[in-house]
């Protein structure tokens, strides 16, 4: 567990609320200072220094630090207060071979549903994320955010009400995996060449085009574990030689048919 060294006994953190009294400014503030670093997981939340940050009352922050908790993104202790939660290895994996279950399914739902306007705005959004300069905290920001909404497009595209909420629930946690992880740092261009985004979604894309639900689904497995090993050696320290098996994969051994045998890097985004 981090230090509980009192916010008031570091600079700034937060920003000043523009519209005092509401929850989801409050959630966005903390959740922007845990991507840049400016809080740390395993990091003491006081409510009063945060309220007093930010300009308002401790009621909103009350509220923010639930749903936040609710999210996963922080954890409360009874006698002890609230925490920002640790990003772990276990964390990463438990949350890609969750995502795994839901996205898959919401691939095969998109299948039949998608246009190929759908499919072109989902071939920009990944052009935009390749365009996007992550050596600084704001281009990493941008660049997870993008990546993320390719991945809304799927949800959205199903139809399915009860698996687009629970991604909901995922989104935020995953996008601080993203960024706060490091991951999107991680460039090595003898690698990853050029516009990796693409590379990484583009068999996803060609698979809804081609109406092949079987392959659509194999393709998100693929790129969700290969994802969830990333991330998870990241984690880790990124160890030299040590191989990593991913939960995504091993849910649907029987999808390795339509997996193929191109090349994988562990430098995957989500």
């Amino acid at each position: 567990m981090a230090s509980n060294t009192s916010l008031l006994e570091i600079p700034p953190t937060f920003d000043v609320a523009r519209a005092p009294g509401l929850r989801d400014e409050v959630v966005l503030a903390i959740e922007r200072a845990v991507l840049v670093g400016t809080i740390a997981p395993g990091q003491r939340l006081v409510e009063i220094d945060i309220a007093r940050q930010m300009g308002i009352s401790k009621a909103p922050v009350r509220e923010a630090l639930r749903e936040l908790e609710r999210l996963g993104l922080v954890v409360s202790y009874p006698r002890r207060g609230t925490f920002v939660a640790d990003i772990t290895p276990t964390v990463a994996s438990e949350v890609y071979s969750f995502r795994a279950v839901i996205e898959s399914y919401a691939t095969r739902l998109a299948v039949v549903r998608h246009t190929e306007s759908d499919l072109m705005a989902m071939e920009e959004l990944l052009d935009q994320a390749d365009a996007e300069d992550a050596t600084s905290e704001a281009g990493q920001i941008r660049k997870a955010e993008l990546d993320l909404a390719f991945h809304d497009e799927i949800y959205r595209l199903s139809g399915h009400h009860q698996l687009q909420e629970a991604w909901g629930n995922l989104r935020a946690k995953n996008r601080v995996l993203l960024v706060a992880s490091g991951m999107l740092r991680v460039v090595d261009p003898s690698i990853l060449g050029s516009r990796p985004y693409h590379r990484w979604h583009i068999a996803i894309v060609d698979a809804l085009r081609a109406g092949d639900a079987d392959r659509a689904e194999a393709a998100v497995i693929r790129h969700l574990a290969l994802g969830e090993r990333g991330l998870v050696k990241q984690l880790a320290g990124n160890p030299v030689g040590v191989r990593v098996k991913t939960e995504a994969l091993a849910r649907r051994p029987d999808l390795a048919v339509h997996l193929g045998h191109g090349p994988a890097t562990d430098r995957v985004a989500g």
